[in-house]
């Protein structure tokens, strides 16, 4: 049986799920600008495309 100390401990240390919102408040990219590995990057999609479509 769980007693109701464990259980409120169980609520408390539930996690939410968070969505990126691009470091609106920020003029960089956190994730970008933090990567250790320098393997984060964002790309202009249509750029992206347009350039894959040229090579191939």
């Amino acid at each position: 049986m769980i007693s109701d100390a464990s259980a409120q401990r169980k609520s408390k240390t539930r996690r939410k799920a968070a969505k990126c919102d691009m470091c609106r408040d920020y003029p960089f990219m956190g994730c970008v600008y933090n990567c250790p590995s320098d393997a984060a990057r964002r790309v202009d999609l249509t750029e992206f495309f347009a350039d894959l479509a040229a090579v191939g």
